[in-house]
């Protein structure tokens, strides 16, 4: 005798997934890491799972970063490029995705989150200034980049302390302070 009871299966949760490419432009990064290519996927690749655990992210199955390690002159030749300021800077990120926040935005199997640019220079400087040491800067830049491609802000009270909170969280799992 036939059954007419349908099977249903029960799907796993989708298993997201970020590739990291890193370039170094400058070889200074090589001073502070053995292997910087390494550290930055494992800090990024935390910050994008933190991220999806905090909100719901409608995104592909596997997504992409790219990571600049740069000096001064090219970082500011960006920062005047697209921010107007003539100046170098620690970190600039560049979103690929406008509003990552929207539960309209809807993306396809490959998502290419963005770009993440530091400049050597500014962390150390920034580093010797607050006499911390500069890996721990390193990552706290590199945490703070990947949240804006993420859709973090710091334009007001409360998405600053959210933002601030989930960086002190994500730094503290590596071990470094902020």
């Amino acid at each position: 005798m036939e059954s007419n009871s349908i099977n249903l299966e029960i799907l796993p949760e989708p298993n997201f997934s970020l590739r990291s490419e890193v370039m170094i432009l400058d070889l200074q990064w090589n001073k502070i890491l053995d292997q910087p290519e390494k550290f930055c996927c494992e800090i990024v690749n935390e910050t994008f799972e933190r991220c999806l655990m905090r909100r719901q992210f409608v995104l592909g199955l596997l997504s992409e970063v790219s990571i600049v390690l740069t000096e001064n002159k090219f970082i500011q030749k960006l920062n005047k490029q697209y921010r107007n300021l003539d100046k170098p800077t620690n970190v600039l990120s560049f979103p690929n995705i406008e509003n990552f926040n929207s539960k309209d935005t809807i993306l396809g199997d490959f998502c290419l989150i963005g770009d993440i640019v530091i400049s050597y220079e500014m962390v150390l400087e920034e580093s010797q200034k607050a006499k911390k040491p500069m890996l721990n800067h390193f990552a706290h830049m590199l945490v703070h980049g990947m949240l804006h491609l993420m859709g973090f802000t710091h334009n007001n009270d409360y998405d600053s302390r959210e933002m601030e909170s989930l960086e002190s969280l994500i730094l503290d799992h590596f071990g470094y302070s902020d």
